[in-house]
């Protein structure tokens, strides 16, 4: 945020972090003489990575369906397949490996993003609340135009941000399929088939793999694959146990094909034994819970990924398989206790998306508080530039992607539909007002181009004073300063300067006289995506 507060500013919006997933699982037979292969029992094709984000990895021509003719950027999305791909395909014991050490990756805020920053002379502070302060870091939103990351390379605060939300989840989600790759690469090194109506343990063959700091457990089927078409579909279900570093991670996924190579369904699951000395759990020792539901048909790709931090180790808050985010830790004081429930992050991530042109829907939420009552939460909409639709194709414009981003709160992460209600100006500051929401909401236009690997935004309407009412009206008395420019000075900080709000306002788009902020988005092009079937 600047000290010039009533601009539309023009410049960033960069990858506005998606969470992608290509996947294509072949066909297989229904019938009861069911034949399975790698291509039939595994998802192949599946990775999850941002659609927007790059990568200067040479790609495969197979997987690298966005390469550009002269290519020095990639798709992340892309390099995230091969990585799978070249385990699946491994052709030796040595191609099988995979790290342990991506399922402890956590989510993070962009520099850009709710920076903790001072106050003096809070405007809103009254009685014992005291004045001068702190905004701590997380609630301030989209705080400056561009995130600068440390390698220099300049983007938009809201892509930045949601690469970094979707960095956790999507490595978490990258490392659970890199893992049940590895088990059908030992499985084939090895020279055996893929089960038909039948189970195979894996322990033996995992353990040879020699992944450092790694044992596998020897109980019976807990490093397994399955195949069952009894009921005249089939079904794969993996299962594997292991520790990292004497830390429990379990893995789970059912994956069931399609009568064709666009329709399948199945759902990832990890539990991982993990530290974290920080947030509402009474002790260091957590459990991640994640979950992610794929669906695959004829119009494109849907998922939901979910991840949730519970207090305690070998803390299952899952139900059908996903994470619960009505499963609250408290010590009693407030609620009934609970002391496995999550404490520390819940995140929820859906999308429908078209993977050929990755035009599509998304909306990420997660709530750091199980008392927080808002959930933070990003809408983006995507498409191709309607003169190339190929993403990463070249054309005179020099736009391959664009796309819509939004941020503001809505609902409890235990009720939220990814509906934005509206923007919160005063989250953490003196007497902050939650309730009503303010009808407002952050908003970036996004523009990308493959050729040059540059992100930027056409339109940014980010700018907002942190009290209650959004603006800052200098009246002649007050002495209200806030460090503006996150330099850590507030000597070079002027309290006579109004600070007049510009985020995004709502519109009654449909005429019934209500103006709403979701109708503005709305109209904007997002629709809000739905969540996958879960088996």
């Amino acid at each position: 945020m600047k000290a010039t507060y009533i601009k539309r500013i023009r410049s960033l919006v960069t990858t506005t972090s998606v969470f992608a997933l290509m996947a294509c699982g072949a066909a297989s037979d229904s019938g009861t003489e069911s034949t399975s292969s790698t291509t039939t029992a595994f998802p192949s094709n599946l990775s999850v990575a941002s659609p927007l984000a790059m990568s200067t990895n040479t790609q495969s021509a197979s997987l690298t369906r966005f390469a550009m003719s002269s290519p020095s950027y990639t798709s992340a999305f892309s390099a995230s397949a091969e990585e799978i791909a070249a385990i699946l395909n491994g052709t030796s014991s040595a191609a099988c490996s995979f790290d342990p050490e991506q399922f402890l990756s956590l989510d993070n805020n962009a520099n850009c993003y709710g920076p903790s920053i001072d106050y003096k002379n809070h405007p809103d502070a009254s009685g014992s609340m005291p004045a001068d302060g702190n905004f701590p870091s997380g609630d301030l939103g989209i705080y400056s135009e561009n995130n600068v990351a440390p390698d220099g390379t300049v983007s938009a605060c809201s892509a930045a941000e949601l690469n970094a939300r979707m960095d956790g989840v999507g490595n978490r989600a990258q490392a659970a399929l890199m893992s049940l790759a590895s088990m059908v690469c030992s499985l084939t090194t090895s020279g055996q088939a893929i089960p038909v109506n039948a189970t195979v343990d894996l322990s033996d063959e995992m353990t040879a793999l020699g992944i450092a700091d790694t044992v596998f457990s020897t109980e019976t089927n807990a490093v397994s694959l399955t195949h069952d078409n009894t009921s005249g579909s089939d079904v794969y279900s993996y299962a594997l146990s292991f520790t990292y570093l004497g830390d429990n991670i379990v893995v789970e996924m059912e994956f069931q094909p399609g009568t064709s190579s666009s329709e399948y369904h199945g759902r990832v699951s990890s539990l991982v034994n993990t530290s974290m000395g920080f947030g509402n759990c009474p002790d260091p020792e957590v459990t991640n819970n994640n979950s992610l539901l794929y669906e695959a048909n004829s119009t494109g790709l849907i998922l939901e990924a979910r991840s949730g931090t519970y207090c305690g180790h070998d803390a299952d808050g899952r139900v059908d398989g996903l994470p619960n985010p009505g499963d609250k830790y408290s010590d009693g004081s407030v609620t009934t206790e609970n002391l496995t429930g999550w404490g520390n992050n819940f995140s929820i991530f859906r999308t429908n998306f078209d993977p050929t042109t990755l035009e599509g829907n998304v909306f990420l939420a997660w709530q750091a508080g199980p008392r927080d009552g808002n959930a933070r939460i990003f809408n983006l909409n995507t498409e191709p530039n309607a003169d190339d639709t190929d993403p990463a194709g070249d054309d005179s414009s020099d736009i391959d992607l664009s796309g819509e981003a939004y941020f503001g709160y809505g609902d409890d992460i235990e009720d939220t539909d990814g509906t934005i209600q509206g923007f919160i100006c005063n989250w953490a500051g003196p007497n902050g007002d939650h309730d009503p929401l303010t009808e407002d909401a952050q908003f970036q236009s996004v523009t990308l181009d493959y050729s040059t690997g540059s992100i930027d935004a056409a339109i940014s309407m980010i700018d907002y004073a942190p009290v209650n009412g959004c603006t800052y009206d200098y009246t002649g008395t007050e002495t209200f300063i806030y460090d503006t420019n996150n330099d850590e000075d507030l000597t070079d900080e002027d309290p006579t300067i109004d600070i007049i709000e510009s985020l995004l306002d709502p519109s009654d788009t449909d005429g019934d006289g209500t103006e709403t902020i979701e109708e503005t988005i709305t109209r904007g092009g997002f629709t809000l995506p739905t969540a996958p079937a879960n088996l």
